[in-house]
């Protein structure tokens, strides 16, 4: 009887706590207050000094058709010499409250009707012109609005409701298979808090971020499960094969090739900011005659590098001149270290899974275009990931050997990548699995452990080979790295915190795009199947993988066009994860046919991509579109461009070409400073405009900016590439008619002009990372 009843109780139980974490967090979701200038994207015609304009209305999305409230707060005062406002309020284009406002009070209007979103629209009888010098017809001013029902929260329409109920039932039923008793419900009830938490921040329905914290763990319950499926193997290496040789050597071939492509896009001029700043520190040091860069918002030794690079390219090819060749060496440099990175996780997973395993994981980074892309620019992050692949192998090899003074080199090599990088210096804790590694258990091997601390103590060593001058020019040194410092800390363009996009900032932008859909999927199924081994190699794994993952969520500069670079030391282990699900299922037919199908997809999707990508690096749009304007504008004519190195670059300008300051872009490119600009066409690339529309915390002004030079003025020219923009590569280009526009230029409000001045400082550009 018991069990009947409970057979009965736990379905409606389960069905009774998803409707109500998914009504009662979609709810919670509604900010409490919608005022001008909170929710400016949500309200026309109602301004940021809060009068509000005759045929004002206001968006509300995600509304169930009944149940609903609007109140509305407005001000009572008006001019002396005008009548008591009086408003008609219509929802979906039908009247739901008329009202006089004499006196401050919340008016209600009930929120009816099946327009999406609900479109409320407010008219008064009587409007007026708000003085001399503003022609708006405002009617009366506004506190706020609040949304409300009879639950205290929205209710939010059936479909987003029904959605989510059936999204954490799914949950609930994986949850059900690997748990049972009161442990099963016990993790429900977690799971809902932390659901109705997670759907509570996701203001106005961020499905873009909410569907990847239900995915990664959706995914992770699933590699659980699918672990119950694996016969049980310990680790160990196989044997060596020539089949297994040259599909090492075709990868490798494959990787060399795609990074080697387009080596050169741009020279001799520099399509990346921050090439520039190496290609100045590198000349310094050349001009000066010593090894001081004088430059330490990062360490030096990637400096060093292209220094000696450049001098063997210059020995054994005609450039016309020193520095001519600088940036194409520092390339040669990252290009090297992402190659070698190939072979390197080859090893380390030969070594701590099997041969096969090692070639899956090297046949990923060979082709993931995150570390492709990385791979040709004068920058820190394939360089890093390098090194620490050093230190990753000569851990595994003290392990496998069974010869302790290899961490030892593996705490040096842990020094160079904090020589490479700053954040370079969390590297150390690469050392500290080794101890956990060779006992094979939850308690350390203790003398391995004291080899450990002072291949830890040999971090030092290692950060001052790469990086001399941090002492011999301190002063310099400690200025440029508190700079760096604050920028992690305050941001780039924007700050973006960790728990604003629920830790995942990095798997959504960076991840889904630098190793693909398919891969990541994969990644995720064998991070849950290593939880449930729980063995020590494994968890190894995912540890190098978080050690790299976390803090790149927790800084807050996560730098447009290219914030998916911080994540890139991850890669070579995510290919590892990818390799564990074969490891685990290579034994048994059935599995190993689905998941050979699986890998082969993951693998196609990126190497497609990166094969897509390589073909276009060469003919980049900023060189066809300088070729375009020198061919097709007048030389009498001049442009104005958003950035010298988005933008198309000339040795001789063919015309008049003013270069904005990066500080300053959003400023000049303001409607009312284009008129006065005295130039004849503005040019806009991607690589700056997307940043308002893709990073999160943006003012809403800087993306209004920009809409109105493309609501109001012509077209020209467009370049674009057939594969689109990734890392610093072939931007859109857009060129604009600045002496005719489309309609007349919209005069925008105080508030949208204070709020472009005031954040000025936040701007992209002052800080080049």
């Amino acid at each position: 009887m018991i069990k009947r009843i409970k057979k009965i109780l736990t379905p409606l139980f389960l069905c009774s706590i998803t409707v109500l974490v998914a009504a009662l967090g979609w709810g919670s979701q509604y900010p409490e207050l919608i005022t001008p200038r909170a929710n400016f994207h949500l309200l026309e015609k109602i301004h940021g000094d809060r009068w509000v304009e005759d045929g004002a209305t206001i968006a509300l999305p995600g509304l169930l058709s009944r149940g609903n409230v609007l109140w509305m707060n407005f001000n009572s005062w008006h001019p002396d010499n005008q009548p008591t406002p009086r408003v008609t309020v219509s929802v979906c284009g039908i009247e739901a409250a008329a009202f006089e406002i004499k006196e401050p009070y919340r008016f209600p209007v009930y929120l009816r009707g099946d327009c999406e979103p609900r479109l409320v629209r407010i008219q008064f009888a009587h409007h007026f012109q708000a003085s001399s010098t503003d022609m708006r017809a405002v009617g009366a001013q506004v506190k706020s609005f609040t949304v409300r029902s009879r639950i205290g929260v929205p209710l939010v329409n059936a479909p987003i409701l029904l959605l989510s109920v059936a999204a954490l039932l799914g949950f609930f039923a994986l949850l059900r298979v690997l748990l049972s008793g009161t442990a099963y419900y016990g993790v429900v009830l977690l799971v809902s808090g932390f659901s109705y938490y997670i759907l509570s921040q996701a203001q106005f329905f961020a499905f873009e971020k909410v569907l990847p914290v239900w995915l990664v763990f959706l995914l992770f319950l699933m590699g659980m499960l699918l672990n119950n499926y694996a016969k049980e193997r310990q680790f160990h290496a196989s044997t060596h094969s020539k089949v297994q040789f040259f599909l090492l050597l075709l990868i490798v071939s494959i990787g060399i090739t795609l990074r080697v492509t387009g080596l050169g896009f741009g020279l001799p001029h520099i399509y990346h900011p921050d090439e520039y700043q190496k290609y100045l520190a590198v000349v310094r040091m050349d001009s000066y005659g010593d090894l001081n860069p004088r430059y330490f918002l990062h360490p030096s030794i990637l400096l060093y590098c292209t220094y000696g690079m450049n001098s063997i390219v210059q020995a054994f090819s005609s450039w016309p001149s020193w520095d001519a060749s600088l940036i194409f060496a520092g390339r040669v440099v990252s290009c090297i270290a992402g190659s070698a990175s190939i072979l390197l996780i080859y090893y380390i997973g030969s070594r701590l899974l099997d041969r096969t395993a090692g070639l899956i994981a090297a046949a990923f980074l060979a082709v993931f275009p995150l570390h492709v892309t990385c791979s040709r620019y004068v920058k820190e992050d394939a360089l890093l990931t390098f090194f620490v692949l050093c230190a990753v192998a000569l851990v595994v090899k003290s392990l496998h050997s069974k010869q302790h003074r290899w961490v030892l080199f593996a705490g040096i090599c842990c020094g160079f990548a904090a020589s490479v990088k700053y954040s370079g210096l969390i590297s150390f804790f690469v050392l500290w699995g080794y101890p956990w590694l060779v006992s094979k258990r939850f308690t350390p091997d203790w003398i391995a452990l004291r080899w450990t601390i002072v291949a830890t103590l040999l971090l030092p060593l290692g950060f001052l080979i790469g990086t001399p001058y941090s002492v011999l020019d301190y002063p310099k040194f400690l200025k440029d790295f508190v700079s760096e410092r604050d920028h992690m800390i305050e941001g780039h363009s924007s700050a973006v915190t960790a728990a604003s996009q629920f830790w995942l900032f990095h798997f959504r932008q960076s991840l889904m795009t630098g190793i693909g859909l398919p891969a990541l999927a994969l990644a995720c199924l064998g991070f849950g199947m290593v939880l449930k081994q729980f063995r020590i190699v494994g968890l190894y794994i995912i540890a190098l993988i978080l050690l790299f993952y976390l803090p790149a969520e927790y800084v807050r500069a996560k730098p447009a066009p290219q914030p998916e670079r911080y994540v890139l030391p991850t890669l070579p282990f995510i290919g590892l994860l990818l390799a564990f699900c074969w490891y685990r299922f290579q034994e048994q037919r059935r599995w190993r046919v689905l998941l050979a199908i699986a890998l082969t997809v993951a693998w196609l999707v990126p190497g497609l991509r990166s094969a897509q990508l390589a073909s276009e690096v060469a003919n980049d749009t900023r060189d066809r579109m300088a070729a375009w304007i020198a061919e097709h504008i007048p030389a009498d004519k001049s442009i104005l461009v958003d950035w010298r190195q988005y933008g198309p670059q000339y040795e001789n300008p063919p015309l008049e070409i003013e270069y904005l300051h990066p500080t300053q872009i959003i400023l000049r490119i303001h409607p009312e400073a284009l008129a006065n600009s005295g130039h004849d066409y503005l040019l806009l690339s991607s690589l700056h405009y997307s940043r308002y529309f893709t990073q999160p915390n943006i003012v809403p002004a800087f993306r209004e900016a920009i809409r109105k030079i493309f609501r109001n003025y012509p077209v020209i020219h467009r370049e674009e590439s057939v594969y689109g923009q990734y890392g610093f590569h072939n931007p859109d280009l857009t060129l604009f008619d600045l002496r005719n526009h489309k309609n007349n230029l919209e005069i925008d409000s105080e508030y949208e002009k204070r709020s472009i001045e005031s954040n000025k400082v936040k701007l992209p550009g002052i800080v080049l990372d």
